[in-house]
Parts: C-alpha cells; sequence; structure tokens
C-alpha cells in the first residue's frame, strides 16, 4: 500500500499536466515560445532564441509571427537563407501584410534575389499602386535586375508622389551612383540633407558618396556631420569608424569604435573593440578586454576563442590550443571554436583534420562565413574546384559584400571554364568594393588570369590614377604590357614595381617571364636564385624557381626545388602536382604514380590528383583502375573536362558504354571548346556508334579537330574514315593521305593503310 501511495501524486501531477496541455492552443502554446525566444533575444543570445522560435513554428505551422521574429534571428547570426526562407513563408501567410510584404522584401534584396523581392512589392502594388515603401522596394529590385533606367524612373515618379522625404532622395542618389551618374546621385544627396539637416542618415549616405568617388576630406567631414546629430544615430557611427580604419587611421577610429560598443550595448560591438585593440597592436588591452567580456555567461564561448587566436599568433601553440578544448568541453558546438580548432590544423599541415573541423563547424553554425570560406580555400586548394563554388557562393548568400568571396569565386569559376560567370562575379565584387586597395589590386589580377586585358586596362588606369606610386598596381601595369606583348613598357613597370617592393613574389614572377620572353635563360635563373639567397624557405618562391628550371631545360634542379618544397609543406598540392607532371613527362610513371596516391592518402577529393593517376595508370596499361579514378574525379565534380574526355576515349576504344562517352566528351567540349583533343574524342565516340544518323555530327567534330590542329595524323585518320563511311571517296583519300604523310607509323597507320586499300 505504502508503495501505491508514493505513486499516485506522480499520477496526478502527469494528468495535471495533460489537462494543462490540452486545453491549449497550438497558437497558444507557440506564444509561450516566442515569448521565451523574445527574451533570449533581448539579451543578445539569438542562437537560444532560434531554438524557442523553432519550437513555436513547430507548434504552429502557419503562424507568421513566429517565423517574422525567426527570420530576424536568423538575421542576427547572419544565416540569411534561413532568414529568407522564413520571411518568405511568413509574407505567403499574411498576403494582405503590406509592411510584411516590404520588410521580407528588403530581406530578399540583401540576399540579392531581385525576382522575388519585385514579386512582394508588386503584391502590395496591385492593392495600393501609391504604396510608397513598395515603390521603392521594386525601384532596388530593378536595380538589381539590371533595369537601371525603369528603376530610377520609378525612384523619381515616387519622389512626385512625396516631395518631402529625405530618405527618397538617399536612395535616389544610390540609384544614380550605381548607373553611374555621380554628378546626379550628389545632388540627390545634397537635396536628401536640404529636406532634413537633422537626419544622421542623409549625412552619413552623402560621406559614403564621397568615400566611394575617391573624396576622402570631403568623405570625412560629412560623416562628422553625422556623428554630430542628435540624438546620436548608431549607423552613422558605424560609417565613420569603418571610414577610419578603412583609411588606416586608427586614432580618431578608436573613439568611434568604442563609442558603437557603448550606443548598442551589444556584445559583438564590445568584441568589435577589443579586436580593434589587437588589430591596431594594442595586444595587452585587447586581452584584457576579452578577459572581462569572459566572464558573462553570453561572452565567454565568444571572448575565449578570440584570446586563443592571439595567443596562437604570438607563437603560444599549445596555450591556444588549450582554450579552445576548454571551450568546446563547455560549448561542444562553439562554431567560433571549431572554427580556430581548423585553422590551426591546417597551419600545422593536418589537411584532414582541418576538412573535419571546418564541417563541423558549419555543421554547428551553418552561418558561419568564416568556415565556408576556408573549406572554399582548402577545396580550391586541393583543385575540387566544383566544391569550391559551391563553398564560395554560400558565403555569398549569407553576406553578398562579401569581396574576398567573389575574388576567390570568380578565380574558381575561370578555373572551372565558366569564364562567363567568372567576369560577373569579377564585375559584381569591384561594384562593391571601390575604395578598398588589396580588393582590386586582387580583383584585377584575376582579370589579367583570365585574359579579360580591356576589362584590366580599365580598372588599372583607375587604380593608377588613386594609387600612382603602390608598387602592386605597378605591377599589375607591367603584367599587362607583357600580356600585350609591349615587353620594354613591361620590364619598365615591373622594375619600377621591384625597386618599391623587392618582396613581391607578383612581380618577381614578372620578370622572370620577361627574362624568358626575351630568350635569357640565364638572367631568369639568376633572378630566382638571388631571391632564394635570401628566402630560401619560401615554398612559392621554390615553385617559381621549379617552373623556371623547368622551362629552361633543367628537370634536375626543377626536381630539386619542388623536393624542398614538399619538405616544407608537405600538403602543398601544387608542388605535388608540379612533381609528379615532371616525373610523367620524363617517363617515370611509377615516381609518378607513388607521388599522386599519396596526395590521394592525404586529400582523397583531389579532382586533379585522380585525374593525373588515372592517365599515369592508362599509359602504364592499368586501363581498367585508371577508369576507376576518372570516374572519382567526376564523382567528386561532374563537369571535370580531362577526366570526361579521358574516360570517354577510353569507352569508345573498348567500344562499350558508347552513349556514355558521348555525354562525357560533350561535356568536357563544353569546358574546353578550343581543344582539338575533345572535339576528335566527341566526333569519334559518334562514329563508334554506327548509327547513321548520327555520321554528320561525326564529320562535324573531326573537321574541327583537324582544323584546331592540322598536323595530327591521328585526327586526319578519324576524319578520313567517317568521310569513306559517308561515300565522300576523294575527300576522304586526301585526309588518310596526308595522315600518312605525317607520319607512317603513328597509332592507326595500319587502319588508314587498309581504309585507303579500299577505296581504291
Amino acid at each position: 500500500m505504502a508503495s501505491l501511495a508514493r505513486t499516485r501524486p506522480v499520477w496526478f501531477c502527469a494528468l495535471a499536466f495533460l489537462l494543462v496541455a490540452c486545453s491549449q492552443t497550438p497558437r497558444e502554446a507557440a506564444q509561450r515560445y516566442v515569448d521565451r525566444g523574445d527574451e533570449y533575444a533581448e539579451q543578445g543570445l539569438y542562437r537560444e532564441a532560434i531554438i524557442e522560435y523553432l519550437n513555436a513554428v513547430q507548434r504552429d505551422l502557419n503562424y507568421a509571427f513566429a517565423r517574422e521574429r525567426l527570420g530576424d534571428a536568423y538575421l542576427a547570426v547572419n544565416e540569411g537563407l534561413s532568414a529568407r526562407d522564413q520571411f518568405l513563408r511568413a509574407a505567403d501567410l499574411l498576403p494582405d501584410d503590406s509592411d510584411l510584404q516590404v520588410k521580407a522584401g528588403g530581406v530578399l534584396l540583401l540576399m540579392r534575389d531581385f525576382g522575388q523581392a519585385r514579386a512582394l512589392a508588386d503584391r502590395v502594388l496591385q492593392r495600393d499602386p501609391t504604396h510608397v515603401k513598395a515603390l521603392v522596394l521594386k525601384a532596388n529590385a530593378l536595380a538589381g535586375l539590371e533595369a537601371l533606367d525603369s528603376a530610377l524612373r520609378l525612384m523619381r515618379d515616387v519622389i512626385e508622389l512625396q516631395p518631402g522625404q529625405s530618405e527618397l532622395y538617399t536612395n535616389l542618389g544610390g540609384l544614380e551612383l550605381t548607373g553611374d551618374q555621380p554628378a546626379e546621385a550628389e545632388a540627390a544627396f545634397k537635396r536628401a540633407i536640404e529636406l532634413a539637416p537633422q537626419s544622421s542618415g542623409a549625412h552619413a549616405a552623402l560621406g559614403n558618396f564621397y568615400w566611394a568617388t575617391g573624396r576622402l576630406e570631403e568623405a570625412e567631414r560629412a560623416f562628422l556631420q553625422a556623428v554630430a546629430q542628435q540624438p546620436p544615430d548608431l549607423v552613422a557611427y558605424r560609417a565613420i569608424a569603418t571610414f577610419y580604419i578603412s583609411e588606416r587611421r586608427p586614432g580618431p577610429a578608436e573613439r568611434y569604435v568604442k563609442a558603437v560598443a557603448e550606443l548598442s550595448g551589444e556584445l559583438d560591438d564590445e568584441l568589435m573593440v577589443a579586436d580593434f585593440y589587437v588589430l591596431t597592436g594594442r595586444k595587452a588591452e585587447g586581452l584584457a578586454l576579452l578577459d572581462n567580456l569572459a566572464t558573462r555567461p553570453a561572452g565567454y564561448g565568444k571572448a575565449r576563442p578570440r584570446s586563443a587566436g592571439l595567443a596562437y599568433s604570438e607563437g603560444r601553440r599549445q596555450e591556444a590550443h588549450q582554450i579552445l578544448d576548454e571551450v568546446l568541453a563547455r560549448e561542444p558546438r562553439n562554431g567560433g571554436a571549431l572554427f580556430l580548432k581548423a585553422r590551426f590544423s591546417l597551419l600545422e599541415g593536418n589537411r584532414q583534420g582541418a576538412f573535419g573541423l571546418a564541417h563541423a563547424a558549419v555543421a554547428a553554425e551553418p552561418g558561419l562565413i568564416q568556415a565556408l570560406f576556408l573549406l572554399g580555400q582548402m577545396y580550391a586548394a586541393d583543385g575540387d574546384h566544383f566544391q569550391a563554388v559551391q563553398s564560395y557562393r554560400k558565403v555569398l548568400e549569407l553576406n553578398p559584400f562579401a569581396a574576398p568571396a567573389r575574388i576567390e569565386l570568380s578565380r574558381a569559376l575561370l578555373a572551372q571554364g565558366a569564364s562567363d560567370s567568372s567576369r560577373e562575379y569579377a564585375d559584381i565584387a569591384i561594384k562593391t568594393a571601390p575604395r578598398d586597395h588589396a580588393t582590386r589590386v586582387a580583383l584585377t589580377r584575376a582579370l589579367l588570369e583570365r585574359g579579360d586585358l580591356q576589362k584590366a586596362d580599365t580598372e588599372i588606369a583607375q587604380l593608377l590614377q588613386q594609387y600612382p606610386e603602390s608598387p602592386a598596381v605597378m605591377s599589375l601595369m607591367g603584367s599587362l604590357s607583357f600580356a600585350q606583348k609591349d615587353f620594354r613598357t613591361a620590364r619598365q613597370w615591373l622594375s619600377r614595381s621591384f625597386q618599391r617592393d623587392p618582396a613581391s613574389l607578383d612581380t618577381l614572377t614578372g620578370l622572370v617571364a620577361l627574362d624568358l620572353a626575351s630568350r635569357d635563360p640565364a638572367g631568369a635563373r639568376q633572378r630566382v636564385e638571388a631571391a632564394l639567397r635570401a628566402d630560401e624557405n619560401n615554398v612559392r618562391l621554390l615553385l617559381l624557381a621549379a617552373r623556371t628550371y623547368r622551362a629552361t631545360g633543367m628537370p634536375f634542379a626543377s626536381e630539386k626545388a619542388l623536393s624542398r618544397a614538399v619538405d616544407l609543406d608537405p600538403s602543398n598540392f601544387d608542388a605535388f602536382s608540379m612533381l609528379g607532371q615532371l616525373y610523367y613527362d620524363h617517363g617515370e610513371l611509377s615516381r609518378g604514380r607513388t607521388v599522386f596516391e599519396g596526395i590521394l592518402r592525404e586529400r582523397p577529393r583531389a579532382v586533379a590528383a585522380h585525374t593525373m593517376l588515372a592517365v599515369i595508370l592508362e599509359r602504364q596499361g592499368l586501363k581498367d583502375e585508371a577508369i576507376g579514378h576518372y570516374r572519382a574525379a567526376l564523382d567528386i565534380d561532374s563537369e571535370a573536362a580531362v577526366a570526361a574526355n579521358n574516360l570517354a576515349w577510353l569507352y569508345v576504344e573498348s567500344a562499350r558504354n558508347v552513349d556514355e562517352a558521348i555525354i562525357l566528351a560533350r561535356t568536357a567540349k563544353k569546358r574546353l571548346p578550343e581543344q582539338a583533343q575533345v572535339s576528335d574524342t566527341l566526333g569519334w565516340a559518334y562514329y563508334r556508334t554506327e548509327r547513321a544518323t548520327v555520321l554528320q555530327l561525326a564529320l562535324g567534330y573531326l573537321q574541327e579537330a583537324v582544323d584546331q590542329d592540322p598536323g595530327n595524323p591521328v585526327y586526319r585518320y578519324h576524319l578520313g574514315a567517317v568521310l569513306a563511311r559517308s561515300g565522300k571517296t576523294a575527300d576522304a583519300r586526301a585526309q588518310l593521305e596526308e595522315a600518312l604523310k605525317l607520319s607512317a607509323d603513328f597509332q592507326g597507320a595500319a587502319e588508314t593503310r587498309r581504309i585507303l586499300a579500299g577505296l581504291q
């Protein structure tokens, strides 16, 4: 009986709980979680708030207010994609709520989803054609869709409806600046101030305009006017702090960095003060502030990883790891700590560990841009450009203004062969960072790498005007002149750059290329050897030396330089790849195979390593193993052109999977349209289907291969064979006879003679 008596209160409590729960509607249950989420959000604990808002949405899937709150929280932690999804769902649930439609549209503008933003604006304007905020949203969406003339007309129409609104002129000025109408833009920004002389936002907008157009003194005055207004405006203080930091003026910057933290009261802004101290060399003050912030419950997980990063930068590696281990023991899903662990692992040569930790960081915090960017860099270094592109695109979905990600995305797309997309992202990056010297230099070098000389010329002219004494800009000018084959001018610019910055590897590379182009191999070698004497452990310099030695006919010296580079940086993909290629070129297939197998043990997703190993295996007669590695490369990057072409050729030659071979060859053709080998593979694949309906296609591609490389007897043999099958005897004979003139014993010569005999 005693046992039963003890269990009854528990039963009654459970029943009471069920009765309470059952008495609540889904909306009431959801609201309880929303209220709890709001409490966390007010304390800056946005991750905890997200959990509560997600609980609310699960209780009531159609609660638009909960989804809006969830979207706000996702924005606070930089998870733009998740925020966009929640705002879109909320907007769909309340299609008649104009304010919600406009707010959701603003989020979509931030995510550069201009089409959807325009659709939400139109949803409001169908009910109320004069809704000012919806009209502004539509104008900005049209500008994003590059319908700038329509955007400007619409914005001017809005101003006619509300001629006294200062904010509308600010928006108009931004659109006119985008449309390269600086005079009109300046007039609009000044009109905004005339209408609202006490508006901090109007003065800050004028400051941003002057800054973007290089008028720095006027920009500073405008920003100072912005922060002089009352009450204090946080956006204005952020703008002037960013201005001073970007222009490398830490003295005046400090006041405003601190003011931002005081005005906002946000933990992230206090952390920015600590970051500012560290960046300006005041590490002791930065560390003291971090230690103080770490005493707060919400500050520990953000401040301690920063302390670890500072310790690591000062050479205290063991202490840095210990700090991160303590953080992760307390917060196993701390994305910042996992990201730093990944960075440290990469610096210490543990690439596999770095990959795992970076992925764990992203899994813990999907909006952690640093970890996504690091993943992109590691994939690119491994030659896995497909995955690199995906990582960089995620960064830009979260932060459309991340210029470094646009630069790297442009390069990865170029490596994939997507030159049009590469150009598009580079152009956007230039527009979003018009005054960032380092960003624009990097972007312009990417334009040169891509061969877009006209665009590069325009950018370099502007950079020279703004930074006439910059050695990096002089180096760019030299590289452009070299690409234009104006070697004399190239040498002048590169020599001037080298005098100012003798440590620049880009400039040294340009001078070495000039020596080689001028048929001065000894001069090229002397340059790199002099640089190596000054910095013998520089891996990038060793790679340049290896290329120079190889170009000047010194393979053993090249091998020595590459071996040294590999010893210094066992994770350097370029060094391994060049070493493997060197062995392959000189017939040392077994040594090359060993190198690439070693790469794949370290980096199993390295597309280039799979492809090179497959080429070596194919040359060694191990075709089935080669097919396996070509397939592995294509599993990682479905558009890996070399792997696609070579696998297609193996299928065609073995008379198996010919239809798949055509698909593979077409993939390669899309990425390498000017390569004769690819044209030949595709044409021969069509021919080997033995279907008369595709003979014309085969002829077209094979004729293209001969046009691209008329001295290759195999291509002429293939074209002749298809011409013979098509009944074009005279043309077939001409191609087959020319093939034998070019080489009497090429692979396929016997079949060429057999076809010729049949034609007789």
